[in-house]
């Protein structure tokens, strides 16, 4: 009988033990898990959305720079109506390097009108006059505006009569921006 007794004083708290983690520590444990996930779940959801916002901010500032660029592109780039206006100017821009601009003969066939883009590249063929330093500092100031894209092709000659003054014909491509297209900040 006092083994009874023994085990019964043993039993009562190991059972109540079992029960308490049977009821009680299980079941909370497995709360505070699903819980400490959850947490874990919503950090990296957190930490997703200021990625988001960082590579958004990022992209907005991106976007306003090539907006700026894109601006400054077509206010360079001369349109195809406003191609005699681009040539008076490069008329008058090249007296300031010394040299006279004897001719511009274009050729619009050079114009590829399927193209889906709103840039068009033309062919001018140019006549210049003027000694070889300054034809060599205006091409200089041609090829640094946008609307310039190559040359394709180049003569110098030269007459006895006139000798320190060459005559240059240039094949030159420059860009125009096609008739209709109208920039989104217009």
């Amino acid at each position: 009988m006092r083994f009874r007794g023994i085990y019964l004083w043993f039993a009562i708290p190991v059972l109540l033990a079992v029960g308490w983690i049977l009821v009680y520590y299980i079941p909370m444990t497995s709360r505070i898990k699903s819980k400490e996930r959850e947490l874990s779940a919503l950090k990296e959801e957190y930490q997703n959305i200021d990625r988001g916002i960082y590579e958004i901010t990022k992209n907005k500032d991106r976007m306003e720079t090539l907006r700026a660029s894109l601006r400054e592109i077509y206010t360079e780039i001369p349109t195809t109506e406003g191609l005699p206006d681009f040539m008076k100017e490069m008329t008058t821009n090249s007296k300031r390097f010394g040299v006279v601009i004897t001719g511009f003969n274009s050729n619009f066939s050079s114009m590829s009108l399927l193209s889906t883009s709103p840039v068009a590249n033309l062919a001018f063929e140019i006549s210049i006059k003027g000694r070889f330093k300054e034809i060599g500092r205006f091409l200089d100031d041609m090829e640094s505006r946008m609307a310039y894209r190559r040359i394709k092709k180049a003569s110098i000659t030269y007459d006895d009569k006139e000798y320190p003054i060459l005559t240059c014909k240039l094949l030159v491509e420059l860009k125009t921006l096609k008739k209709g297209f109208r920039h989104e900040s217009e």
